[in-house]
């Protein structure tokens, strides 16, 4: 029944004016399918124990119900549906052996049936059963007449098909003969004339082949192409120059050109854009100043060249350890800034006594291999906090000033005295 009503619902998308035929086919055999069911609760009423009888005559009922239903509403009326002279006398044949014969005897079997089973399975069988071959009948007398419709649309379809194939083939043939003499004529200049403007408007400046036409305007609309081909040429030359020149102003305009790093004048034009970022997500923020301990005393004792190279050193070496969007930057002599994002006191500790160490350790300089110490002052910005920039440089300087005075080498993350306040 699955398989059945899966397939009719693909012939009536198909051939909807199917539907009704399909519809009673279904229902003739639903008929067939329920009146065989019918048969089998009475023998097996006939078979079974007593006690069993009312649960198999009561699906008989049932199924008795279904039965009268699917005639009264549907199949009675398959005539109307479809008048062909077979489908009318099997209507009337399905009255008249199951209705009128088949379903009374069994029936009449149920209703009579007696503890001692006195009625034998097999005598119902044989009356039974002879009944519902009317049934059978009309369901494929209704199949037939739907594959026979199938077919003479299926033939109908073809004969427009071919019909359509021959006219379309007709119209294309002069359509082409056309086309072919508007295209050599005109069309192919003015399509590869709309060609290079869209290349000329998408950055395309290169030569493109020359186009043989006879129309004059043509010929002269490709004129004024190159012309403007070149001016652009020579125009996005000059732009492109202006960018690279403006690029490399902006690069020594922001970097210190020792390090390579940030400069003050850059550093300062990003802290504002830092902060309101740092509100806008409510992220913590901390600003470190260190300088190198003693650098003036590696000057003096290896020259300046060589102080350089511990610089270049110090900043390559310091960069390295930096987490994506932490920013370092020179702001002048030996003095550096850090800005860290994302971290607390503790983190802030860690994180410069680690760098304090490696830098202890670490050569800065190749051909001597000099290592240096550095002092670090750190001032915290809590989310929302109101400390701008100048207060928070202010604290990490008054601590730098703390490190510097307590030995040097080390990291101060709290605290300031009033004179490291003055001073600051």
């Amino acid at each position: 029944m699955a398989l059945r009503d899966l397939v009719s619902g693909h012939i009536m998308r198909e051939s909807p004016d199917l539907a009704g035929a399909l519809m009673l086919a279904n229902s003739a055999g639903t008929l067939r399918d329920q009146e065989g069911r019918l048969g089998s609760y009475v023998v097996m009423a006939l078979l079974a124990p007593a006690e069993r009888d009312p649960l198999y005559l009561q699906r008989m009922r049932a199924t008795e119900g279904i039965i009268k239903n699917l005639w009264s509403t549907n199949v009675s009326m398959a005539a109307n549906l479809l008048p062909d002279p077979e489908i009318v006398e099997l209507v009337k044949a399905v009255e008249r052996d199951y209705f009128n014969d088949a379903l009374i005897t069994a029936l009449d079997a149920a209703d009579m049936h007696a503890a001692d089973n006195s009625l034998s399975a097999a005598q119902l069988t044989e009356n039974y059963v002879p009944g519902m071959r009317s049934s059978e009948q009309l369901r494929s007398a209704v199949v037939k007449h739907s594959i026979a419709s199938l077919h003479r649309n299926s033939e109908d379809a073809l004969r427009g098909l071919i019909g359509s194939v021959l006219l379309s083939g007709g119209i294309l043939a002069v359509l082409s003969i056309v086309a072919i003499a508007f295209r050599n004529a005109l069309f192919s200049p003015l399509m590869r004339l709309h060609d290079e403007v869209i290349a000329l408007a998408g950055g395309d400046h290169g030569e493109p082949k020359r186009v043989r036409s006879a129309a004059v305007e043509v010929s002269d609309i490709f004129g004024g192409l190159r012309v403007l081909r070149k001016n652009l040429t020579e125009k996005r030359a000059l732009e492109e120059e202006q960018r690279r020149l403006n690029r490399r102003l902006r690069r020594l305009a922001e970097t210190d050109t020792l390090t390579g790093l940030l400069n003050r004048r850059a550093l300062l034009s990003r802290v504002d854009a830092m902060f309101r970022r740092a509100d806008r997500i409510g992220e913590t923020m901390a600003v470190v100043l260190f300088d190198i301990d003693h650098f003036k005393y590696v000057n003096d004792t290896h020259g300046h060249a060589v102080g350089d190279e511990v610089l270049s050193g110090v900043a390559r070496l310091v960069d390295s350890t930096l987490r994506t969007g932490d920013t370092l930057a020179r702001i002048g002599g030996e003095e550096f800034v850090l800005v860290l994002r994302r971290v607390d006191e503790d983190t802030v500790a860690n994180m410069l006594e680690r760098l304090r160490i490696q830098l202890s350790e670490t050569p800065v300089q190749g051909k001597l291999g000099l290592t240096v110490t550095a002092s670090f002052g750190a001032a915290m910005r809590p989310a929302g906090s109101a400390m701008d920039w100048d207060e928070m440089f202010s604290v990490a300087d008054q601590r730098l000033y703390i490190a510097k005075g307590t030995g040097r080498n080390r990291v101060v993350v709290q605290g300031y005295s009033p004179e490291t306040r003055q001073r600051a």
